[in-house]
C-alpha cells in the first residue's frame, strides 16, 4: 500500500502534473459553490489554459498525455514482469507478491525520479535500456508541448499562424 502511495504522488509531482492540474481545477470548478471559488475565473483557466501556464493543457491534450504515460507505465510494468518475476536473485528473498509491488513503484521512480528498490545487476539485462528509452520517452510529449506553447497566442489562447 505504501508503495501505491509513494508512486501516485512521484507521478503527481513529476509527468502527470498537467493531469492533476486539470483534475483539480476541474474538482475545484465542480464544488466552487459550497468552497466559495471563483467559478468564473475557474472556468476561464480550463477554457483557456495556454494562457494561464504551460504545464495545463486543454482536455484533448490532457487525455492524451494521460493515454500516453498509462501506456508507458503499462509497458515498461508488464517488461518489468516477465522478464523478473521469476528470476532466482530476486525470488530467495521476496515473495511474488512483494516482487510485483516493488516494480510496479519503480517502474514508477526508476522513469519519473530516478529512485530504484532492485539492483539493476540483479534485473534482466534488457531493463536497463528499457528504463533508459522510456525515460526519454516519457519526457517526450510534454517537452514538445511546452515548445509548441511558445508560439504566438491570441487573446483566447489559440495559436496563430507566426
Amino acid at each position: 500500500a505504501s508503495y501505491l502511495l509513494l508512486s501516485l504522488l512521484t507521478i503527481a509531482g513529476n509527468t502527470f502534473a498537467p493531469i492533476f492540474l486539470r483534475g483539480l481545477l476541474w474538482l475545484m470548478y465542480r464544488f466552487a459553490n459550497y468552497l466559495r471559488l471563483d467559478r468564473d475565473g475557474i472556468r476561464y483557466a480550463l477554457d483557456h489554459p495556454r494562457q494561464m501556464t504551460t504545464f495545463l493543457f486543454d482536455v484533448r491534450q490532457t487525455w492524451m498525455l494521460f493515454l500516453i504515460l498509462v501506456a508507458i507505465n503499462l509497458v515498461q510494468y508488464f517488461a518489468f514482469l516477465a522478464t523478473c518475476l521469476h528470476r532466482s536473485k530476486l525470488r530467495d528473498h521476496l515473495s511474488m507478491d512483494q516482487i510485483a509491488g516493488a516494480g510496479f513503484f519503480q517502474t514508477i521512480s526508476t522513469r519519473s525520479a530516478g529512485l530504484q528498490i532492485f539492483d539493476m545487476n540483479s534485473l534482466n539485462q534488457g531493463m536497463p535500456v528499457l528504463y533508459i528509452f522510456m525515460m526519454y520517452l516519457s519526457s517526450a510529449p510534454f517537452v514538445s508541448r511546452m515548445y509548441i506553447s511558445e508560439e504566438n497566442l491570441d487573446e483566447d489562447g489559440q495559436s496563430r499562424p507566426a
